[in-house]
């Protein structure tokens, strides 16, 4: 189907003045901001939408309260467009808008739209990193060593909320969608690469017994340092941290997970893994090291796999 990535987010939020500042403080640029919501945008064009909770343009969302009501997932051309159009109409609504956006729903009920991709390509240049008999950086110091706040540069991933086994929710994305699994793990979810991507994924489905709805979106900086400054800024302006820093093992990404006021959680990562069609499925008996090689901070010294604001889940 040659799906790109995900690269629009509309929340329903019940506190959109709290909302838009997280946004701010994270980077994102506001382009249009009146009383009946606010859409801002990345570098690379990515956008989110905050809208009144309730607000009678939201679709339904499988999850209650302040929640992503929308994703629009970026395709090649107009060739892949008419080819989802005609995929999904076969058993569901297929509603095509005079904007040039396909809207559906998967399975769980989450509402996903369609359009070809407005996303522009960013290119950064790598920072200098001195090692052991390699110094390239010299007579200066590291880029990380700045006063700066850098911001978000890119949306990355999303993950959801799954529930039961994981293979029935699957199904719609793999056999419907063209996506790729890349890692799974058994009894806890499955990653996802899209069609037309490179990503290791661009959706996670996790399984938390029978719980539905979205879980986090992901965005990224540079590098490692870029999400321990960022992270940083925003503990320092008051926000809270949900998860990290830590580095994950599937998709190898830094991560700095923040409880976001729209919705759930979002993740500032650097370093993701590329991928391509040579990758093969690695699948996981059990969770090797709570998802981490190296996660930050811990609960009283004793592995974490995930924090919600109920519980914190531990792996002994």
């Amino acid at each position: 189907m040659n799906i790109t990535g995900v690269e629009s987010i509309t929340y329903g939020c019940r506190d959109i003045e709290t909302a838009t500042r997280f946004l701010t403080d994270l980077g994102f640029v506001p382009v249009d901001d009146d009383s009946a919501g606010a859409t801002h945008r990345l570098p690379d064009n990515s956008t989110v939408t905050l809208l009144p909770a309730g607000d009678p343009s939201l679709p339904p969302a499988p999850d209650e309260g302040d929640t992503a009501h929308e994703l629009i997932w970026g395709v090649a051309d107009a060739d892949a467009l008419q080819a989802i159009a005609a995929e999904l109409s076969r058993d569901r609504d297929v509603r095509d808008g005079n904007d040039g956006v396909l809207r559906v729903s998967d399975d769980l009920g989450h509402a996903l739209s369609f359009r070809v991709s407005t996303r522009e390509p960013l290119s950064l240049e790598p920072p200098a990193t001195n090692t052991p008999g390699n110094r390239p950086r010299r007579n200066q110091r590291a880029e990380g060593t700045e006063v700066r706040v850098p911001g978000l540069r890119r949306m990355a991933h999303v993950g959801y909320w799954a529930p039961g086994e994981v293979d029935a929710s699957k199904s719609f994305y793999v056999d419907r969608l063209g996506f790729r699994e890349t890692e799974y793990i058994k009894g806890i979810g499955v990653f996802l690469r899209a069609g037309g991507s490179h990503e290791h994924h661009d959706l996670f489905l996790a399984r938390r017994g029978d719980r539905c709805g979205f879980q986090h979106a992901s965005y990224e900086v540079r590098d490692f340092d870029e999400v321990m400054l960022l992270g940083s800024h925003m503990e320092a302006q008051g926000w809270e941290t949900h998860f990290g820093p830590g580095r994950h093992i599937f998709g190898s990404n830094i991560f700095w997970y923040l409880w976001h006021p729209a919705g759930a959680m979002l993740e500032i990562t650097a370093d993701l893994d590329w991928i391509d069609d040579s990758w093969e499925l690695r699948y996981h008996e059990t969770l090797p090291k709570s998802a981490g090689s190296w996660i930050a901070r811990r609960i009283d010294g004793k592995r974490m796999l995930y924090r919600t604001r109920e519980q914190d889940i531990i792996i002994e």
